[in-house]
């Protein structure tokens, strides 16, 4: 569970204005709502 939680934050924090981050920012949550 901290795992998934750590990764997302990453990716919130390395997310920019630009269409690829906002792409893996959705899949990312993707993936943590399916583990959960």
């Amino acid at each position: 569970m901290n795992i998934y939680i750590l990764l997302t934050v990453k990716t919130k924090k390395n997310s920019r204005p630009s269409p690829r981050s906002n792409v893996a920012n959705k899949n990312s949550v993707q993936v943590v709502y399916k583990m959960l």
